[in-house]
């Protein structure tokens, strides 16, 4: 009997409940859409107030939501909507309006192509083959990170001279002559009148040219910086013949 008398309290609290708040309108909510024409009125208020929008809705029940309409794009400021990049994307690497995810990541650590500088040929601190076949080259820093050049093309009856970058820490590469019959000459010049080659251990003094004469197919000589304190610069360029004959050609 005791268990009836609490089942009945129970029954008396939801009447209780529903004739205090009438609900008028769509007979359920399914979407957002329902919600904005959802009616719900306070049947304690004398004026009978009603709640017909979702702002009505959040301030009556003290929420804070955003429609989807409401949210704006993410930034690296702000938070907010983004949109998840593909592979594809990731690869790509040139939209600057989606988010990066790690397997996006994980495809664009295994695409061939550049990771770190613009070109396959220029990625630094990865050993590289480049070529340069044109009569005067001047060399970027990253042309010089660990790379063997060689100059497959070259018009052998006119000199090639290759212009090395400035002198700053980290930079190796290597020269070979992949031209035969060659009645020119190849000259490596240095980047200004304050830095200079050290031939094998020989300072040639700053601004001075190396060289080697009627250059012949696989002659190949190796730069590399290095901090010496012999010039004004904090960097020279030691080098050394690994096949053929290398010399100071002076200014």
């Amino acid at each position: 009997m005791k268990r009836q008398y609490i089942l009945l309290g129970v029954l008396l609290l939801i009447i209780i409940f529903c004739s205090a708040w009438r609900m008028h309108g769509k007979d359920h909510i399914t979407t957002l859409a329902d919600l904005d024409s959802f009616v719900m009125e306070d049947a304690s208020d004398s004026n009978d107030t009603k709640y017909t929008t979702m702002a009505d809705f959040a301030t009556y029940m003290d929420l804070t939501f955003m429609l989807e309409s409401e949210w704006t794009a993410a930034s690296t400021t702000a938070q907010g909507k983004a949109a998840l990049a593909t592979d594809a994307e990731t690869v790509t690497g040139t939209n600057a309006t989606i988010v990066v995810t790690p397997a996006g990541l994980t495809a664009k650590m295994a695409a061939p192509g550049a990771i770190g500088e613009t070109t396959p040929n220029t990625i630094r601190s990865k050993f590289k083959q480049i070529n340069k076949s044109s009569c005067n080259v001047t060399l970027t820093a990253a042309e010089c990170s660990n790379t063997l050049i060689t100059n497959w093309g070259w018009n052998a009856t006119a000199d090639q001279i290759f212009i090395m970058p400035a002198s700053v820490a980290g930079l190796k590469v290597r020269f070979k002559n992949c031209v035969t019959d060659a009645t020119a000459d190849i000259y490596w010049d240095t980047p200004g009148s304050t830095t200079q080659f050290i031939l094998e251990i020989t300072p040639c003094g700053d601004g001075e040219r190396v060289w080697t004469e009627n250059a012949t197919i696989y002659e190949e000589i190796s730069f590399y910086t290095m901090s010496t304190n012999a010039s004004s610069v904090a960097y020279d360029w030691p080098c050394c013949s690994i096949q053929g004959v290398h010399l100071d050609k002076g200014s």
